[in-house]
């Protein structure tokens, strides 16, 4: 049997909500992002039930017309949800940037110039035992005044001043490296789950129908009125 397009969006949205952090249990800001993520997943929810349980006491027009708003107003709280979990990606980056600050000093100090001056004068092979020897002792303002001056004035490539940034923080800051991808992940699950959110209130959400409703639904209460209101010129006159 075929799946209806909307089973397979709860599906998705189901699945990657699921995933969300799964390997993260202990990552605070993963599970505050989650947190921040629910209501637009109960939503998601509440409307795919009310989609499908039709009140017998109401018409097709009605029950269509209530699913429309709601998939209107989950598109609403989409805007809202993606606001507040950049928020909690923000947050989250800057906390786990102080702490490997704390860690890592990567901020050339006063000596920064002399050193360059003699890191340019070594030969190749001098530069990087030095780079390494400064990366393993966790020297960062040392290695902070060659991979944070222009590479000019540093004497090695951008690409090599990235390399050993990295290795640097990875070797002394490997907690806060992997939550920090951890959360990265998290937050590109969750743009997924979003994207799943609202391409579900898209499929519900139908303006036409609802302008053809509200059309019906004035029509009618003219043509009650006009049988409300006595005609002049009546029987007698």
């Amino acid at each position: 049997m075929a799946i209806a397009p909307l089973e397979y969006r709860i599906s998705a949205f189901n699945s990657v909500m699921d995933h969300i952090g799964k390997d993260a249990p202990s990552n605070v800001h993963i599970q505050k992002m989650k947190t921040t993520l629910a209501p637009l997943g109960s939503g998601v929810a509440a409307l795919v039930r009310m989609h499908a349980t039709v009140d017998p006491t109401q018409t097709k027009a009605a029950h269509d017309k209530k699913v429309i708003v709601t998939a209107s107003k989950l598109n609403d709280r989409y805007k809202q949800t993606l606001k507040d979990v950049q928020v909690v990606l923000r947050d989250g980056l800057r906390d786990i940037q102080s702490r490997i600050d704390a860690k890592v000093s990567l901020k050339p100090d006063a000596f920064a110039q002399e050193l360059r001056a003699a890191f340019r004068s070594m030969s190749h092979t001098e530069r990087v035992t030095a780079l390494v020897e400064m990366t393993k002792t966790n020297n960062g303002p040392a290695l902070a005044a060659i991979t944070e001056a222009p590479a000019m004035l540093s004497g090695v490539t951008e690409g090599q001043q990235k390399q050993y940034r990295d290795a640097i923080v990875q070797m002394h800051a490997p907690t806060e490296c992997v939550e920090e991808a951890e959360l990265l992940e998290a937050f590109n699950g969750t743009l997924a789950a979003m994207d799943v959110a609202t391409a579900l209130a898209k499929d519900l959400n139908n303006p036409g129908r609802l302008a053809e409703i509200d059309r019906g639904v004035n029509a009618a209460m003219a043509a009650e009125i006009a049988f409300d209101v006595p005609a002049s010129g009546g029987a007698g006159a």
